[in-house]
């Protein structure tokens, strides 16, 4: 059995109970049962993104191709469409498209598994997934055109750090339909 679809159906199915559990205590919510489905998302959050660094890790080592969405070649949003994709989340096919969906968060708020953006001039012109955000520390994987998937500290290039825009959050994605967000 392939793990990568059955945790997919595992979180759809386990957000799918939560929803079905916040309509029906709606009106006499208590405290602990409030508590509990904090806990139970906070759960399905951390899974997922574990899930997301799994397969993006799996991936390193892969050469880049302009235009590459699968494993013989990515380009930077072609490998962000392929790793989430297999944890069940579809993802616009530029990497500036790609923000035009989902929440918007600071990306010294980010957490592993949060989408990044870099460009100039207004625009944004490639994207990578934080693996890890600490004080002096922001690790992403990306597919660089140079070295293709790589995993590295950004904070350590100026060419990086002039270009950071903002990051997105995935899991809010897969709790909110797509939709485009408006006014952000």
């Amino acid at each position: 059995m392939n793990f990568v679809p059955f945790f997919t159906r595992l979180i759809r199915i386990s957000l799918f109970a939560i929803v079905l559990m916040g309509f029906q205590s709606c009106a006499s919510a208590s405290k602990d049962t409030l508590s509990q489905n904090k806990v139970n998302q906070d759960s399905l959050d951390k899974g997922f993104r574990n899930e997301v660094l799994s397969v993006a890790r799996s991936l390193k080592g892969k050469k880049y191709k302009s235009g590459g969405k699968n494993p013989k070649g990515f380009d930077c949003s072609g490998f962000v469409i392929y790793v989430m994709d297999q944890v069940g989340v579809q993802m616009a096919s530029c990497s500036a498209d790609q923000w035009k969906c989902g929440r918007y968060i600071k990306w010294d708020l980010a957490k592993p598994g949060d989408l990044i953006s870099f460009g100039t001039k207004g625009r944004i012109n490639h994207v990578g997934i934080i693996t890890e955000n600490s004080k002096n520390k922001l690790m992403i994987i990306h597919s660089s055109s140079s070295q293709g998937v790589v995993e590295e500290n950004i904070l350590q290039y100026d060419y990086w750090l002039k270009r950071i825009r903002m990051a997105k959050d995935p899991v809010f994605q897969t709790q909110h339909i797509l939709q485009p967000t408006h006014g952000v």
